[in-house]
């Protein structure tokens, strides 16, 4: 079990109590607003969470929370990039969480897991163009713009990191 811990969150495999956390966020309108294709209804939050608790999917999955207290901060990932034959880093907050800088924590530990535990020299982040927060996220920790791509969706921006060894 891949544990990481930062200064003020740890992040931990899900299990099956996590549920209803994974679930409110995943349908929120405004956290899901530069995800993918937005929120999702139950049903489809019910089959990413159980694609995420019997292990399905390939890549890494994380509960973000507090250490302080426990709560639920938002979710993690570090998924196979199939466009570039890497891994992709991710990160979806709670909104009661942004603008505390727990996304640069996220990022940061999930690039040193990629790195360190996995020997990976590069991964990848994609953000759409007008998501300024997630972009100065991606910059300050240690990402850099590589290239415009589009999918179903329009355009979104490619970032990478990489990692030194």
């Amino acid at each position: 079990m891949n544990i990481l811990t930062t200064e003020r969150l740890r992040l931990r495999q899900y299990q099956a109590g996590d549920k209803d956390d994974f679930i409110v966020v995943v349908t929120d309108q405004d956290v899901m607003k530069h995800v993918e294709h937005g929120a999702v209804n139950l049903e489809t939050a019910t089959s990413w969470w159980n694609q995420i608790i019997n292990t399905e999917l390939k890549g890494f999955r994380w509960r973000a929370e507090l250490t302080s207290d426990g709560s639920f901060c938002g979710h993690a990932m570090l998924n196979e990039y199939a466009r570039k034959e890497s891994y992709e880093l991710g990160y979806i907050l709670k909104k009661s969480m942004w603008g505390q800088g727990y996304a640069t924590e996220i990022a940061t530990a999930v690039k040193q897991f990629a790195n360190n535990s996995l020997g990976l020299e590069e991964i990848y982040a994609t953000v759409d163009d007008d998501h300024h927060a997630s972009i100065h996220v991606l910059e300050k920790t240690g990402f850099s713009f590589l290239e415009y791509d589009f999918d179903e969706a329009g355009r979104f921006s490619v970032f990478i990191n990489r990692l030194i060894t």
